[in-house]
């Protein structure tokens, strides 16, 4: 389970515009501006889109580590409306956590490329603005913050029983 296409349908490559959109706007908005380089603004739109897709997988990997999927079964047949189908590919055994740690590494990998070239020729304050994108993605299901499991909208989780 190694081809490019099939990682990119696990890390839920259909919500790909949620990151494009704000990056085109920006782009769209910046290109009246003296200086503005569209070359390295695609090549930051591609690195945020590499990283949408590996803080996806990274957000299946934290969550299988804690069971996650088996806790929305169980809520769904309480009643609750829970989505069930969190991470198939690795509950079915289609991957295993080795393949998925190995797809996060290469999105992210992909990322920092990316992220190295716009430093390279803008400065280290993209850097900066990476750095602090990184840790809320990984605090998202992964520590120190996980937090999927604290948002607002969020309170089917607030009635487990054990550390969600």
């Amino acid at each position: 389970m190694n081809t490019v296409a099939t990682w990119l349908h696990n890390a839920r490559s259909i919500a790909l515009p949620q990151s494009m959109l704000p990056g085109i706007v920006a782009i769209g908005m910046a290109l009246q501006y003296e200086g503005f380089s569209v070359g390295f603004a695609l090549v930051a739109l591609f690195g945020v889109m590499a990283a949408h897709l590996g803080m996806n997988l990274a957000d299946d990997y934290f969550d299988y580590q804690i069971g996650s999927g088996e806790k929305r079964v169980r809520m769904a047949s309480e009643g609750m409306r829970a989505r069930i189908a969190k991470y198939p590919y690795l509950s079915s055994g289609e991957a295993s956590l080795k393949e998925l740690k190995m797809a996060i590494v290469s999105f992210l990998g992909v990322s920092m490329l990316a992220g190295a070239v716009i430093v390279y020729g803008r400065g280290t304050f993209p850097l900066y603005i990476a750095l602090v994108g990184a840790f809320l993605g990984i605090s998202y299901s992964g520590w120190p913050f996980r937090l999927a499991y604290h948002g607002l909208g969020n309170s089917s989780w607030d009635s487990c029983s054990d550390p969600c």
